[in-house]
């Protein structure tokens, strides 16, 4: 984006409005990732803006949260990752959020630009504030999460958001721009709020280094066939209303909410289980699974 827009120029032998947006964007991107590569620490034992004291108790936590769990690698954790459940649901449940988000990031200037009536760089210009709402709600979701241990009900609210986002865009008439354009902020802050729910809520209940590594990779890689499809679900001759677009991501986040509400319940079975075994002697393991 950033190469074309750099080549191509206006009549007046400068570069056109909506090419700067994407220089802009593109540069801001790189700064940040630059300072990021430097910010960033690899692990508290290392870090440099934690305390010694501060450091040493997150050490201790997370040792403790990683108890009895191996930390070699094993081809029997390989095959039991491939064999368990609870990454294929989540799979599902991470494809039914990709493909919206996927498409959400792709024709979010067109839906704006075709489907709202604005100008082609006032759409660009108008994408700024759902993903700025969105970034505000993914942090506090992901504190509130932690804070509470809880990732299925909010993963369920923020997946709920998003499909009334696109339940508005569906019934809503051409004319109502302003709701329709608030109904995109209600789609960006569901789906990356969910994204950011869906895939540690994984890594909380897989026991074992490379368990976790394994059903990590083979959930991301389920969710990223939604990316295949992403791109073919807004097309031109369907705008402005683009009932076909809106209407395929509401089924897959539709997909998704129900996934996240059986594995909530499955998991809360498997605690009771634990419980249960725990209270007869059977087992003696403080591990539960993350609800």
């Amino acid at each position: 984006m950033i190469a074309r827009g750099l080549v191509a120029a206006d009549g007046a032998g400068g570069l056109s409005g909506w090419r700067w947006i994407f220089i802009i964007e593109g540069l801001i991107t790189i700064v940040i990732a630059f300072v990021g590569y430097f910010l960033i620490q690899d692990s508290p034992a290392t870090s440099r803006f934690l305390s010694p004291e501060d450091s040493a108790a997150l050490q201790a936590l997370l040792k403790h949260d990683s108890l009895n769990e191996s930390k070699e690698f094993d081809w029997a954790e390989v095959r039991s990752a491939f064999s368990d459940w609870k990454v294929y649901l989540a799979g599902i449940i991470c494809l039914g959020i990709a493909l919206p988000t996927f498409s959400f990031a792709l024709f979010l200037p067109s839906i704006i630009n075709a489907g709202l009536g604005f100008e082609a760089t006032d759409s660009q210009l108008m994408t700024v504030p759902p993903y700025a709402a969105a970034f505000i709600f993914t942090i506090g979701a992901g504190w509130y999460s932690d804070r509470k241990e809880s990732r299925g009900m909010p993963l369920l609210l923020f997946t709920v958001i998003g499909m009334v986002g696109y339940i508005l865009q569906l019934t809503l008439p051409q004319h109502q721009q302003g709701v329709k354009y608030f109904a995109t902020f209600l789609c960006a802050i569901g789906l990356f709020a969910a994204s950011g729910l869906n895939i540690p809520w994984l890594g909380n209940n897989l026991r074992g280094h490379t368990r976790r590594a394994v059903g990590g990779a083979v959930q991301v890689a389920i969710g990223q066939l939604g990316g295949v499809a992403a791109a073919y679900i807004y097309r031109a001759p369907n705008a402005p209303g683009y009932f076909l677009g809106h209407g395929v991501a509401l089924g897959f986040l539709t997909m998704a909410a129900m996934g996240t509400i059986l594995q909530w319940w499955l998991l809360r079975r498997e605690n009771r289980k634990l419980d249960k075994e725990e209270e007869e002697g059977v087992v003696k393991d403080s591990f539960r699974y993350t609800l």
